[in-house]
């Protein structure tokens, strides 16, 4: 069914016309949704065709893509979200008009940013819900995720799983189509940092290992919506591990939630497909991997179709897809066929036979619903806001702060005028976050990018390309005479992240300075390169060699203690 189809909107059973006015009134008064009614069964042949696709970034390269190529270019491509009726994924980014981001202490974490017209996006691809509640919501402070919730609710873009206090980010949200309720539940389980409860917004956060707390925070919130809806989903942001089988803790976790009253556990975050499991009737999609990211090489992926009815899912269909960097096509046969087979092995490994990527299930009838939702979402959300007008805040300066200031030196057509480093010195793989100011003499049409690197005297750099202000406000909008501030972390390398264990041990020497320089590009193309505007020096032997000297005691006096145990053993031969 198109989603211009009128049927596709359809909240509840047939009322009177002088009811139907009513509660439209009532919703517009109120600037909300008008409430389905509940105090009568619902039809019970109804089957809703519901998509859900994994984790959507609408932050980094992605911004740049969509502005050359519009925000329908994403996901144009990928067959069945804007015909499903309900459509469901993962927002993987914080879409804000920008703020600094939050060092959350993890070596290697990633910052993704998303412009507010990013929302773009959800709307072309007739996406009616994302799942906030995951490792990134707050990858900007606070402020950044109050402004994402009110731009998604202007939209009438429905997104559990973030709030002001734990009640009201672990809530669940609520569609309907075609006569059947639908609620969602959305959980962060691998960032406990952003979890609410300290008095601002924030991500329902349990532990994937806490069966207690899932059990005590989750089973009555599910308790609740199966009172209120026919189907009862629940949203799990499970550890990214990039691997194609589920976690046995979050495998466990999975099987509670249905346990405790889920008809299907939905579950996202790996960055990889998962197979399907069949648990009490019930299906689990333990990880449906990213529906649309920046990974520089080609991907397997897929969204899912689920049929539901008012007893839950009676049936799970595998759309095959590959992600290409910022954009998502169809699988070509061979492709699809790869990806359908994986799926089945990786099903029949969690003990469930499913062939070509579909099973059907017979779910044991559920009672209906006997409250009415506070509210129920509307379909077909939009319009997305317009790109902004006034520069973020955050991403100037009214002049270059003490210490920062260098002499101006041209790079393309880019005047770099300021630069610090967060520390001149570090011990181990860490985040090095590199400030810098910027001017501009004459306004450029295209959107450059800036690149910080780390070089260092033998090795591979570590950069950290980006738009300036991490993508918050790119060069097409600069104008001369403002100062714009840029911060942007360089992550370690792999080669550098292995000095962490064993040759670190036994190195005992520095990797040597590294040279911190801000290379300017268009796309591609280098337009220029600074001068080396600091310096960090990276030595793991400070932090290590009271281990390896405890180390080498404790191995001198166990091989003195075999030598000796040896030397007895000889003599009493002898």
């Amino acid at each position: 069914m198109s989603r211009s189809d009128g049927r596709r909107r359809s909240h509840g059973r047939h009322v009177p016309i002088g009811a139907v006015l009513g509660l439209a009134l009532l919703g517009f008064l109120l600037d909300r949704p008008a409430p389905v009614a509940a105090d009568e069964p619902l039809a019970g042949g109804s089957i809703v065709e519901l998509a859900f696709g994994g984790d959507v970034l609408l932050g980094a390269e992605m911004n740049a893509y969509v502005a050359a190529n519009g925000p329908a270019a994403p996901l144009s491509g990928v067959p069945g979200l804007s015909t499903a009726d309900v459509t469901l994924v993962n927002l993987e980014s914080v879409v804000a008009s920008g703020a600094d981001v939050v060092d959350t202490g993890t070596v290697g974490d990633h910052y993704f940013l998303g412009r507010p017209e990013m929302l773009g996006v959800l709307e072309a691809a007739g996406i009616d819900l994302v799942a906030t509640g995951n490792n990134h919501a707050r990858d900007f402070g606070a402020a950044a995720l109050a402004e994402e919730h009110s731009l998604l609710t202007g939209m009438g873009i429905a997104h559990p799983g973030i709030g002001s206090d734990p009640a009201t980010a672990c809530a669940p949200a609520y569609l309907a189509s075609r006569e059947l309720r639908i609620a969602v539940i959305s959980v962060n389980t691998t960032e406990p940092a952003y979890a609410t409860g300290d008095g601002r917004i924030g991500t329902c956060f349990v532990a994937a290992d806490d069966r207690d707390g899932w059990r005590t925070a989750i089973g009555p919130v599910i308790a609740e919506a199966r009172s209120k809806a026919n189907v009862v989903l629940v949203m799990p942001h499970f550890r990214a591990s990039l691997r194609t089988v589920p976690h046995p803790v979050d495998r466990a976790i999975a099987r509670l939630l249905i346990d405790l009253g889920a008809d299907a556990v939905l579950g996202d975050g790996a960055h990889a497909l998962q197979g399907i499991e069949v648990y009490r009737g019930r299906p689990i999609l333990h990880n449906a991997g990213s529906l649309v990211f920046n990974f520089p090489d080609p991907g397997q992926a897929a969204f899912f179709s689920l049929e539901l009815s008012p007893a839950g899912v009676v049936a799970v269909r595998t759309v095959p897809l590959v992600t290409e960097v910022a954009w998502t096509r169809p699988a070509k046969p061979a492709e699809a066929s790869a990806i359908l087979a994986a799926i089945d092995a990786r099903s029949r490994q969690l003990g469930t036979s499913v062939d070509g990527g579909h099973v059907e299930l017979a779910p044991a009838p559920r009672d209906p619903p006997t409250a009415q939702p506070p509210d129920v979402a509307p379909l077909n959300p939009g319009p997305a806001p317009d790109p902004l007008t006034d520069v973020p805040a955050a991403c100037t300066a009214g002049s270059v702060p003490d210490g920062a200031a260098v002499a101006p030196e041209r790079v393309g057509p880019l005047t770099l005028v300021g630069a610090q480093v967060d520390r001149g010195r570090i011990d181990g793989p860490e985040l090095i976050w590199l400030e810098t100011y910027w001017r501009i003499d004459s306004q450029v049409a295209r959107d450059l990018s800036i690149e910080p690197r780390a070089t260092p005297e033998r090795g591979v750099p570590w950069q950290g390309p980006h738009e300036p202000c991490n993508w918050a406000w790119p060069t097409s909008r600069w104008v001369p005479g403002t100062i714009y501030r840029d911060r942007f972390p360089l992550r370690p390398t792999s080669e550098v992240l292995r000095l962490a264990g064993v040759p670190a041990l036994l190195s005992m020497t520095g990797y040597g300075p590294l040279g911190i320089s801000v290379d300017v590009r268009d796309r591609d193309r280098s337009l220029g390169e600074s001068g080396v505007v600091g310096t960090v020096v990276l030595d793991p032997a400070p932090r290590t060699r009271l281990g390896v000297l405890v180390g080498a005691v404790v191995a001198g006096v166990i091989v003195l203690a075999v030598i000796r145990r040896w030397q007895q053993r000889r003599q009493r031969l002898a």
